[in-house]
């Protein structure tokens, strides 16, 4: 429901010839901040190229800086190789505080046939605090969205990365090796205290 959703906003985003060759990436990650606090973080929707490794510049369109509200557009410079992915983006659903969704409706350096994004932020059964990204896209042909599933997975979790490292830090990297590094580090050291956590409940 929520696929087909996004296949048919803001005015037949793919059309129909390309509705049976979309993909779907969707990736969530804990973060060690308050839910309110993490939404202000994936909220900042012209400001993000401040902090955001994935972003080289994000050039508000349309809209006031520093509110996110439907209607509201960005140009996104996304660095791919020689030459910079140009996308332009506008805001076509928003539950405050908890998640919005944007269409590429326009684009350079790229291959698409269309792209919607969503970010969000929730709380899992455990209690953790959790932000999560969602891309329903298309390419100009059936084999490259296929051979690019690989790229838009990676670009789905770094992104997440890098929205977790400033949410945790405050800090700006821009370095992509240096954040897989401390998100790998991070991981270690939460397995670690879970098992102390365990040996220390079985000793009881």
């Amino acid at each position: 429901m929520i696929i087909a959703a996004l296949l048919l906003s803001d005015g037949a985003l793919f059309s129909q010839h390309f509705e049976d060759v979309y993909r779907v990436v969707e990736n969530r990650m804990t973060v060690d901040a308050s839910p309110q606090y993490a939404w202000e973080v994936i909220a900042d929707f012209s400001g993000v190229s401040e902090f955001h490794a994935l972003f080289d510049e994000s050039i508000l369109l349309k809209g006031t800086k520093g509110i996110i509200e439907v209607g509201s557009e960005r140009e996104s410079h996304i660095p791919d190789g020689i030459y910079n992915v140009i996308l332009k983006e506008r805001i076509t659903e928003l539950l405050e505080g908890s998640f919005y969704s944007y269409t590429v409706f326009d684009w350079e350096n790229i291959g698409l046939e269309g792209m919607s994004v969503t970010y969000g932020v929730g709380v899992n059964e455990f209690g953790q605090t959790e932000i999560y990204n969602r891309t329903v896209y298309c390419m100009s042909s059936g084999m490259m969205t296929g051979l690019t599933r690989g790229k838009f997975e990676r670009g789905s979790k770094d992104s997440l990365i890098s929205f977790k490292y400033y949410i945790e830090t405050g800090d700006s990297e821009k370095n992509l090796k240096k954040l897989r590094k401390w998100y790998k580090k991070k991981g270690k050291e939460n397995e670690q205290k879970d098992l102390i956590v365990v040996n220390y409940t079985s000793s009881e």
